[in-house]
């Protein structure tokens, strides 16, 4: 059986989640070590609160968690992955790398937080979590990793909602009608 992959797509800053969603792996490895794994990519950065390269080598065992580093293969990587899980509290915009993983039709976990909240109806595309809260996530992939049928259909309706909500044409539309009652 291939393993369900987790994929986390942010540069490794603490309140991007990366922190929450390895406590919420660690969470789910006695029983679901052989079954799934979760992958965090993305490079370090310089911001004062970003993970060092050797707290994330010490977090992460190369197997069933793995940090991938950056990646130019993003789009590829969310095809091969099963769910998307992105923990932020990051004073986020809208994340780039929900919509990306709306438009390959994946199922979010996200925290029900500024930004990341705008990319999930809780239950029909995937979940919305408690910022922080390492266990609500872990049962969120949990109910996931779980439901093939459930994978399928919120990945599905992830689909619908990013062709709805974040295609090119709605995002230009909707920015006009700003410019239009601005002025």
């Amino acid at each position: 059986m291939d393993k369900i992959h987790i994929i986390f797509t942010a540069r490794m800053v603490r309140e991007k989640g990366t922190l929450v969603l390895i406590e919420a792996a660690e969470l789910l490895r006695q029983g679901y070590e052989q079954k799934a794994d979760f992958w965090l990519c993305g490079g370090l950065s310089k911001n004062p609160n970003a993970l060092s390269e050797q707290e994330l080598r010490q977090h992460c065992d190369g197997e069933y968690i793995q940090w991938l580093g950056f990646r130019s293969d993003v789009k590829e990587l969310l095809r091969r992955a099963s769910i998307v899980a992105f923990p932020s509290y990051y004073r986020e915009g809208v994340p780039r790398s929900l919509i990306e993983a709306a438009a390959i039709g994946r199922p979010i976990v996200t925290t029900n937080s500024i930004g990341c909240k705008d990319t999930v109806i809780d239950g029909y595309n995937g979940f919305l979590v408690p910022v922080k809260d390492s266990a609500a996530l872990a049962e969120k992939i949990k109910i996931l990793i779980d439901d093939k049928a459930l994978r399928y259909r919120m990945g599905a309706n992830s689909r619908k909602m990013a062709e709805r909500d974040f295609s090119l044409d709605t995002v230009v539309s909707k920015h006009l009608e700003v410019y239009r009652r601005l002025s």
